[in-house]
This record gives structure tokens, C-alpha cells and sequence, in this order.
């Protein structure tokens, strides 16, 4: 009889667990293949990253010897990727989009040219189409926000 009840208990947890295991593997595997597709995009531009970070739907990263940022995003059925000369830039600003709920629709990075007649660069680095809730992303762009500003006064 306790064999029985122990029996269905493992059972009922096995079936309530397999949900979350399998959107855990398929979160993993999504996150290794963006990751690999960031490598190839950095391999491609024969970078060498001195700070790099993933978070979210994006990875992000500088070469400080090239004064490269690289940058990848990944929408639902698009990756974007770019490349962003520092020493053509002045500053890096964040921008917040909010709902009228107060709630953060959108965060982008700024980044304004030297030059006033080119144009400055967005960066997405949060989106609710894209993501329900921000996990990190919030912290994350303005940590960038100062290691972009810091790499571009040094030189």
C-alpha cells in the first residue's frame, strides 16, 4: 500500500516537473546557439573582446585595441548585428520608453557621433515584444552605458 502511494507521488511530480525541464533544455539550447552565432559573428571581424556579456536577447561586447563595439540582438525570426566604430563616437545615453502603466516598454542605447551630420546609433537592448519582463537588462545597459562612456574618453 505505501509502495503504491509513493509510487503515484513520484509519478505526479515527474509529470508536474517535465514542463519545466523541457522549457529549461530548450532556453539552454536557444542560449548556446546565439552564443555560437555571436562567436562567428566576432570570429568574422577578427575581434578579441576585453569585456562581453549576455543577457536577454542579446550579447554585447568591445574590443578596446579596435575600438569596436559588436552587438547582437536576436528578434523572433532575425538576428541583427553590429558593429559600432568608439572612435567615431562621443557619448553613449540610454533612453527608457515607458508605458502611460509606467512599466518599460523599450531600452535603447544611444550612441552619438563625433560628427553631428552622421547619424547616432540605437541599440535595443529591451523590448516587450520581444520579452515579457526585463531579467537583467535594466542593470545591464547601464553598466554598458559607462564602460562604452569610459572606453571612449580613454582615447
Amino acid at each position: 500500500m505505501n509502495t503504491g502511494i509513493a509510487f503515484i507521488g513520484i509519478v505526479c511530480v515527474a509529470i508536474c516537473a517535465i514542463p519545466f525541464l523541457l522549457t529549461y533544455s530548450s532556453r539552454k539550447r536557444k542560449q548556446n546557439l546565439e552564443k555560437k552565432e555571436f562567436d562567428t559573428f566576432l570570429m568574422k571581424h577578427q575581434a578579441q573582446l576585453d569585456y562581453s556579456e549576455s543577457c536577454g536577447n542579446y550579447h554585447i561586447g568591445i574590443d578596446e585595441n579596435k575600438m569596436k563595439l559588436y552587438f547582437q540582438l536576436h528578434t523572433k525570426h532575425l538576428i541583427e548585428q553590429e558593429v559600432v566604430n568608439l572612435d567615431e563616437m562621443s557619448h553613449a545615453e540610454v533612453k527608457r520608453h515607458n508605458s502611460k502603466k509606467g512599466t518599460i516598454d523599450k531600452l535603447v542605447m544611444i550612441l552619438y557621433p563625433k560628427d553631428k551630420n552622421l547619424p547616432s546609433t540605437f541599440l535595443d537592448f529591451y523590448d516587450i515584444n520581444l520579452s515579457y519582463l526585463p531579467s537583467g537588462e535594466i542593470e545591464s545597459i547601464e553598466k554598458w552605458q559607462d564602460v562604452i562612456n569610459k572606453t571612449i574618453k580613454h582615447n
